[in-house]
């Protein structure tokens, strides 16, 4: 049997895995730290006071890392409550103030339940008249601005396994997508633009689903339209839709 031999420049590469994996301790939030996450940040947010809880953020969790952790000790329910309310300015807080890691476990922690969740109140929004294409599209385009490749294939995976009744939600949803990925795209996103060359000439790809839902983009349209309330009502009898987390 034959030994592999190891130079000295991959242990001095394995020692240094080792210190850094010694230095890259978990952080833990301070009792303060929670005090913030479970009375100031649902006040502030529960009154629309969005810069005072940025401001606190900024100033009791410089670390990414702690946002990381703030986070995950809420169950994500800041970022929840900001898909919630349409309120973009605090996504992007989040996304932006928290390690790579973390914006990725953003949109698929336990089994993808933001973008899950995201489906549902967009669903009910839709039930309430209250949908709105561009808040709809620019929500959808945070989601896929991390790890592209990866969340757009969970969130179409998502919205395949969906049946029933919500197929029109999800019609609809898929138009947001697309309109998100031409925006990234505009962008000269390079994860975008490969996904775009994979998909190239597929059914289910951006260019395939633009013919595709020609029907659902006017659907898109009437929603967007204020005047239309009988239109809603048919919506809200057809449109019914809980999916299961």
């Amino acid at each position: 049997m034959k030994r592999k031999i190891v130079s000295s420049s991959q242990e001095e590469n394995s020692l240094e895995k080792i210190t850094y994996v010694k230095k890259n301790k978990t952080i833990m939030l301070s009792d303060i730290q929670k005090q913030i996450a479970d009375i100031d940040l649902p006040s502030f947010l529960e009154k629309g006071k969005i810069n005072l809880a940025k401001l606190e953020l900024d100033i009791m969790f410089i670390d990414p890392k702690e946002i990381d952790e703030l986070l995950k000790y809420t169950n994500y329910k800041p970022f929840l409550w900001a898909i919630e309310h349409g309120n973009l300015e605090l996504m992007k807080y989040f996304i932006n103030h928290t390690t790579e890691r973390g914006k990725f476990l953003l949109v698929c922690h336990d089994n993808y339940q933001v973008i899950n969740r995201f489906v549902d109140l967009t669903a009910e929004k839709i039930e309430k008249g209250s949908y709105r294409r561009g808040v709809t599209t620019d929500i959808l385009k945070l989601f896929a601005s991390i790890k592209p490749l990866q969340t757009i294939e969970a969130i179409e995976h998502i919205f395949e396994s969906i049946g029933g009744d919500a197929q029109k939600v999800v019609r609809i949803l898929k138009i947001n997508l697309k309109d998100a990925v031409d925006k990234l795209a505009n962008e000269n996103n390079k994860d975008i633009k490969e996904y775009l060359e994979e998909n190239k000439g597929q059914d289910n790809s951006p260019s395939g689903l633009d013919q595709q839902s020609i029907s659902e983009k006017k659907f898109t349209a009437k929603l967007n339209s204020s005047d239309d309330k009988s239109f809603y009502n048919r919506v809200k009898q057809k449109v019914s839709f809980v999916n299961q987390l």
